[in-house]
């Protein structure tokens, strides 16, 4: 059985119920479109997952910080979606962000003692834009 229509419809629901109680700007409204966005890239509806993508990422980011798990989940997720919607430069664009800033977290366990040298990696602050600024410029609407 097919319960994407009906996690559509919970997804939207609780959107709303979290834009009207917490603000547009809160974290849980993010996660909340992020998952929107699996379930609109499941039905195969890549303009409206796209929207909910670019809606969560603005909101982590603004909200948990460019570098942030969340934000490179969303990342991760809009990328998959664009390739399934058979726009590989775009998701591989996004995935190089998303790759950013998990390697620009890998210093931070190298001090924790995790790792006995520093880790070189490509330098976090060539992605330091906007994360919506490069996904607009990354993926063609």
């Amino acid at each position: 059985m097919n319960r994407l229509p009906e996690a559509e419809k919970y997804f939207r629901e609780t959107a709303a119920v979290r834009e009207s109680s917490a603000g547009i700007d809160s974290p849980e409204l993010g996660e909340t479109m992020n998952s929107l966005g699996l379930v609109y890239a499941a039905e195969g509806k890549f303009r409206e997952a796209e929207s909910a993508y670019k809606m969560s990422l603005s909101i982590r980011e603004a909200a948990l910080g460019l570098q942030s798990e969340p934000v490179k989940s969303t990342l991760e997720n809009y990328a998959a979606m664009l390739q399934k919607a058979n726009r590989p430069k775009d998701a591989a664009r996004l995935t190089t962000l998303a790759q950013a800033i998990q390697l620009s977290a890998k210093p931070e366990a190298a001090s924790a003692g995790h790792h006995s040298q520093r880790q070189s990696c490509v330098p976090f602050q060539m992605y330091r834009i906007s994360t919506i600024s490069s996904v607009k410029r990354y993926t063609t609407t």
